[in-house]
């Protein structure tokens, strides 16, 4: 029992000591920078965008409606909460970004916590030592007052943009799960489990957690630092093109007698088709609009475009000339 219980504590429990410190420091970072926008459909749902427009127009439609009232994804969850309870059972979450971690009690760094070490009623005591003057327990009732008003400052303006990124994830997500689980289903095709449809949803929006993949905490945390802005989307990202990457040999290896690519792999590579195509075809539009709009002739749009779309021209690809940046 004790190993089994330092063992699940050093995956799922916290971390401690420096690494706590100094993971909390990136949890508020990131949760200052993740505000003031509202970036979910862009981020999260890229893929989602060019694979299912339509259903990533009325996931962004309510990822707005979110921010003015924050109610809405509760309401949601209600009218479908038997979709959200079947994916629950396959590891598909409701919302969680990393980017508001910092919000969850114990996550953040919270000057307001310091309040609370003062005592609100005269008798108590602090630092082992009786509390006599009612002046303490007077700036201690203050400042209680003082973070419980903080607190719901916070709800009411930063708390709407956690808000409406949960709303956007959760929207989507139940969309897809009710749109492919029928067909993903069918009997006769490699990998028709909803196990992998879940793995799949969790790939195409970010949802892969280092934590159910066995990554130790401290190692999370340290992770949070240097591995990208969101370390649970690049894994997400990575997973989802390493699916698609594997679909070209696995349908070779059926002219070879083998079972051919899984659901997962044709539909990962569908969705990275799709990305590539709708980022580059947007960046050929706006260079011809941006060229046309200078005086170009249509032999300089043309090299332009050509040093765009090549990754290898380093800050050049997919970008446009404007103002001389």
């Amino acid at each position: 029992f004790k190993e089994l219980e330092t063992g699940i504590g050093h995956i799922a429990g916290d971390t401690k000591g420096f690494t706590k410190v100094l993971g909390r420091a990136v949890d508020t970072s990131r949760w200052l920078q993740s505000n003031g926008d509202f970036g979910s459909p862009f981020i999260q749902g890229l893929p989602l965008m060019w694979r299912n427009p339509v259903m990533w127009s009325k996931a962004t439609l309510k990822h707005f409606e979110a921010w003015v009232s924050p109610t809405t994804q509760a309401r949601f969850i209600r009218q479908n909460l038997g979709t959200f309870q079947e994916m629950a059972q396959y590891g598909v979450p409701v919302g969680d970004v990393e980017f508001f971690r910092a919000m969850q009690k114990g996550r953040g760094i919270s000057p307001g916590a310091l309040l609370t070490m003062l005592p609100e009623e005269e008798g108590a005591t602090i630092f082992g030592d009786m509390v006599a003057g009612k002046n303490v327990a007077a700036a201690g009732r203050a400042g209680a007052s003082l973070r419980r008003g903080a607190r719901s400052v916070q709800d009411q303006s930063l708390g709407r943009f956690q808000t409406s990124y949960n709303m956007f994830l959760a929207m989507s997500r139940a969309m897809m799960w009710k749109g492919m689980k029928e067909s993903w289903t069918q009997p006769g095709k490699q990998g028709n489990t909803l196990g992998e449809l879940g793995a799949y949803i969790r790939n195409m929006t970010g949802a892969l957690d280092s934590k159910a993949l066995g990554v130790s905490a401290g190692q999370r945390e340290i992770e949070g630092i240097w591995l990208a802005f969101s370390p649970r989307l690049l894994r997400s990202t990575i997973a989802l093109v390493a699916d698609a990457g594997r679909y070209i040999p696995a349908e070779a290896g059926r002219l070879r007698g083998g079972p051919g690519a899984t659901v997962r792999q044709k539909e990962s590579a569908r969705a990275i088709s799709s990305l590539l195509m709708g980022v580059h075809g947007t960046y050929v539009t706006a260079q011809i609009s941006s060229g046309m709009a200078k005086g170009h002739d249509s032999k300089r749009i043309w090299q332009d475009i050509q040093e765009g779309m090549n990754p290898l021209s380093g800050g050049k690809y997919l970008s446009i000339e404007v103002d001389g940046q």
